[in-house]
């Protein structure tokens, strides 16, 4: 985009926030100003200027049913202040795929260190790692969401002349390590590919021109992981203590969000940040023969940015924009998710009534409402004048609907539907001719900010530049009545007009177990759940699509550990004979609340490391298993 758009219509199109932002630090972005008609004019490009037709293909954001855009995950914290108990509050569901049986396996985990102190940790972990991944030692709480920083860089290499492996670097000249690779294909014929390694990393692309682009990326990077952070996590006594850990733990860098039993609450990086140095770009790919840019090991926690005790009381993340300023610039923009599911759950937390509870934070974990697509139904209603209305029973039978959307994303409202499918449609038609543009030099290419596309989007339908639109339409207002009609054509039925398509229709859910595929006729029906209408979308807390939604919800109440709760969508056993492989995936759809504490366990297992040692340094660690088959 940058190469083949003026720079004024790039730096517009691809504005880095909006008026949606919800930064802990600093304040929301304001779009920019598109060119004047003397810069850029749609109008009077030359007819070979757009790429030919090419049907719209999903960018990387979107996901490939529906085209509703991927979310993260929430967590968020409430200061001790506004308690019954003055322990902070700490809510994490984490949106990923979903399946049977689950990812996460609920665990309680005790154990005794070798100075004597006895550790008891609760809360999600990974089916047979002997360590809690979310959740709670009873004197901090912590959970995660991505950060969706830039822990990627794409360095531009290019072959000596008459050497295609052979590249420069600022120690003199290398050459590429070759490692031929070969996937077998059942029934097909085997793919054979060469993977090119440099002193950076692996080649991942090349461009038109022949420059090959490697990638510099920390999970690539055996230095990027720290061990043993891990126990000193689960250890931790306060905030500053998990933080600390967190800064060090060996994982995908992660919003780290933590709360503790005297009331405190913070937020940092989890993982490994890179220390870049030089004249780094950050943002298009560059070259690093000559050391003009370079990573520089790691950053020291003490550097890390860190968030303690804000004024308000309250840290939210949700994939957006956590920071700015000198922040912003270590962490990056590596694609940050619009801000409406972030700001949605930063207004919910601001109105609870005091004290807050558990049950408050499960209920915003919960919130389907459509404060993200309002401004929508209010722009498709406003479109849907008298005038406009008049000669057109459809029109009207539309107005009708949308007036009365029921404003959330509930299984039964079909207003829902309509708004969302409205929006879809002005966003691709607004932003095809530009994507067209940039596909006439690069027919491979995919707009990387859709997430973002809202603040440009929305500034041209409410501003209506002539020269920034489609050369087909004689104006903006027959361009938008023109969606209104395109969604009246693919969502109206003769029998029942709009009404049979409900949101529920829309947005199923089936998890499934792997397994099942393999399994002719009998496999779906004896290992998935069936089909499920189920209420929420992409751009509200309560996260739900197709394929991905909140694979746990858990708020941690470290006040009084027994209101803690907990959801899961399935059960805690692999064994679909056992009547705990799905018992738990009613109170998830439902959103009952569950303890998170679960009680007496019914079987125990103890694991012993074996006495290679003096007894008095053997450890051991007891993993209690409820519902263990």
């Amino acid at each position: 985009m940058h190469r083949w758009l003026p720079p004024r219509l790039y730096r517009f199109l691809t504005a880095p926030g909006n008026r949606w932002d919800a930064p802990l630090m600093g304040h929301a972005w304001h779009v920019p100003s598109p060119p004047p008609a003397s810069v850029f004019d749609l109008h009077k490009l030359p007819p070979g200027a757009f790429a030919g037709s090419v049907a719209f293909r999903p960018p990387v954001r979107v996901l490939p049913i529906g085209g509703t855009e991927l979310a993260g995950s929430n967590a968020f914290a409430v200061s001790g202040r506004f308690t019954r108990t003055h322990a902070a509050l700490l809510a994490n569901d984490m949106h990923l795929h979903l399946a049977l049986p689950p990812i996460w396996y609920r665990a309680q985990i005790e154990f005794r260190t070798q100075q004597g102190q006895s550790v008891r940790l609760l809360g999600v972990t990974l089916p047979g790692v002997p360590a809690l991944v979310v959740g709670t030692n009873f004197h901090v709480a912590w959970g995660f969401t991505n950060t969706e920083g830039d822990w990627v860089d794409l360095i531009r290499v290019r072959p000596l002349p008459g050497h295609p492996n052979r590249y420069q670097t600022p120690q003199g000249i290398r050459r590429m390590i070759l490692h031929p690779e070969r996937i077998r294909v059942r029934g097909g014929p085997s793919l054979r590919f060469t993977v090119r390694d440099t002193i950076w990393g692996p080649v991942v692309g090349r461009t038109p021109s022949g420059v090959w682009l490697v990638s510099r990326w920390v999970g690539e990077d055996p230095r990027g992981y720290r061990i043993n952070a891990e126990r000193a996590l689960e250890r931790a006594q306060d905030v500053k203590q998990a933080i600390a850990a967190a800064n060090r733990l060996g994982i995908p860098e992660q919003n780290f969000v933590t709360a503790d039993r005297a009331g405190n609450i913070g937020w940092s990086v989890a993982g490994a940040i890179p220390r870049r140095v030089g004249d780094c770009h950050p943002v298009w790919p560059q070259s690093w023969a000559r050391g003009q840019c370079r990573w520089q090991g790691y950053l020291k926690p003490r550097s890390y940015p860190r968030i303690l005790d804000p004024k308000g009381g309250f840290i939210w993340t949700a994939n957006q924009r956590i920071v700015d300023g000198r922040a912003l610039r270590l962490i990056g923009d590596g694609g940050y998710d619009l801000g409406a599911r972030a700001r949605q759950i930063r207004n919910d937390l601001k109105v609870l009534p005091v004290p807050i509870t558990a049950r408050d934070l499960l209920s915003i974990e919960l919130d389907d409402r459509a404060r993200y697509l309002a401004h929508w139904q209010k722009f498709l209603t406003g479109l849907l004048t008298p005038a406009m209305l008049h000669g057109h029973p459809r029109r009207i039978a539309l107005d009708q609907v949308v007036s009365h959307w029921q404003a959330c994303a509930c299984i039964g409202s079909v207003g829902y539907r309509l708004v969302w499918k409205f929006r879809k449609l002005v966003f691709h038609a607004v932003l095809r001719p530009f994507d067209r543009l940039v596909r006439k030099h690069d027919p491979h290419f995919r707009n990387p900010m859709r997430a973002m596309a809202e603040g440009p989007v929305w500034w041209l339908v409410t501003h209506e530049p002539p020269w920034l639109l489609t050369p087909r339409e004689p104006s903006w207002h027959a361009f938008l009545i023109h969606q209104v009609d395109r969604l009246i054509r693919a969502e109206w039925h003769p029998d029942s007009g709009f009404r049979r398509d409900t949101w529920g229709r829309h947005n199923r859910i089936q998890i499934a177990n792997p397994i099942a595929a393999g399994i002719p006729v009998l496999g779906p029906w004896l290992l998935d759940l069936p089909p499920t209408e189920i209420p929420g979308d992409s751009n509200m807390p309560r996260v739900q699509t197709h394929a991905l939604g909140a694979t746990e919800r858990l708020v941690v109440d470290l006040g009084d550990p027994s209101r803690s709760l907990f959801e899961l969508p399935g059960g805690e056993s692999g064994n679909p004979a056992s009547p705990y492989y799905r018992d738990e995936f009613r109170a998830w759809l439902l959103g009952l609340p569950t303890r998170l504490d679960p009680g007496r366990s019914r079987s125990e297992l103890l694991l012993k490391p074996e006495q290679t040692r003096a007894p008095r340094r053997a450890r051991e660690r007891r993993f209690d298993l409820w519902n263990f088959d």
